[in-house]
């Protein structure tokens, strides 16, 4: 995860987070996105947690376990990645 430059040093941005497939459904990426929000929550009082994820059929499972994790699509850039492959963009705002 990174600070975004452009808030108010607030909010932090999920790069990549990923499990082999192999090693799916043991709740491996839910650890390390609960590790990563609370640090960046108690260490840099940050206020939210977002991520971008490609529209592509391959990545519905990433889409939907974010959704699940509490994130909020904000909104949708269309032919980001490739023609008719858009950019999803989710948001969590973290507990005060």
């Amino acid at each position: 995860f990174t600070l975004d430059p452009y808030t108010d040093n607030s909010i932090f941005e999920i790069d990549w987070i990923g499990t082999s497939p192999r090693f799916r459904r043991k709740g491996i990426a839910t650890k390390l996105l609960n590790r990563a929000e609370k640090l960046c929550h108690i260490q840099h009082h940050a206020r939210g947690m977002q991520v971008g994820t490609s529209s592509n059929s391959e990545l519905a499972p990433a889409r939907a376990f974010y959704i699940r994790r509490g994130y909020i699509e904000l909104g949708i850039i269309k032919n980001y990645y490739a023609l008719k492959e858009h950019l999803h963009i989710y948001r969590k705002e973290l507990q005060k």
